[in-house]
């Protein structure tokens, strides 16, 4: 597949998610549910519909971080007075912004998962489950060392955000102590003026944090793209050849 192809077409379109497609239309459509009750009994079906539920979970979770960035605009007062009443704002966009740090390094887990069921290499979840996918593979598929090199470049930058929340609490920021400060205490001003610039500029303020935070997100919500992408087309043949062995078998 040349660099093109690959950029043209999106995580949904790659020949995994077809070929889980085509599956399914072959061998699971048309059965009635006795058929199916007695189909899902066997490896082979076991399989297909655990690798679509495994690739649904990481669409599903990186959807979401999609959600967590058009959740955090809204909070944009996009040069409009900042309104004290909103007294949650600021909670909510920590909250939010915090939610998406925990996301991102949810989806190498998700990953691993996906390698370690759709390739049937028999590991638990552990938290040496990294290194033992990644030794028990590269034997017969050298170029996944690449492609897991891409996935570590991009997701565990973000280990240090996560293990802040871990162990030392929220989010901080000086701006959003600012905010925070401004929503919980009220400020006296000499005359109205003054309280609508201060007002404005608070505003100011929270646009641009909440316009960095979207910002960081959908970069990598971009990359994310691209690793479901890798990982995804590199689970086909894998995918393809254990249907082949699966398919063999009497159910």
């Amino acid at each position: 597949m040349s660099n093109e192809e690959f950029n043209s077409m999106t995580s949904a379109e790659t020949p995994l998610i077809e070929a889980i497609n085509r599956v399914y239309l072959k061998f699971f459509a048309g059965k009635n549910q006795e058929e199916l009750k007695k189909f899902y009994q066997t490896d082979f079906a076991l399989y297909v519909s655990r690798t679509q539920r495994y690739v649904d979970e990481i669409r599903i979770n990186v959807e979401d971080m999609a959600m967590i960035k058009d959740l955090l605009m809204e909070y944009d007062p996009c040069g409009a007075r900042l309104e004290r009443a909103n007294k949650e704002s600021v909670r909510l966009i920590r909250y939010h912004y915090e939610n998406f740090f925990i996301r991102i390094g949810k989806t190498k887990d998700l990953f691993l998962i996906l390698i370690d069921h759709v390739m049937q290499l028999g590991i638990k979840k552990s938290l040496n489950m990294e290194k033992l996918v990644i030794d028990k593979i590269s034997p017969s598929y050298p170029e996944f060392k690449k492609i897991w090199a891409l996935v570590k470049d991009q997701i565990d930058p973000i280990k240090p955000y996560r293990n802040h929340l871990a162990h030392n609490g929220s989010y901080t920021h000086e701006d959003m102590t600012l905010l925070d400060a401004y929503y919980r205490y009220e400020m006296p001003h000499k005359n109205l003026l003054e309280k609508y610039r201060h007002e404005f500029a608070m505003g100011d303020i929270q646009s641009e944090v909440v316009q960095a935070m979207t910002d960081k997100i959908g970069i990598y919500l971009g990359n994310l793209e691209t690793l479901q992408k890798a990982i995804f087309i590199f689970l086909t043949h894998p995918f393809m050849a254990q249907l082949k062995i699966m398919i063999k078998k009497p159910s």
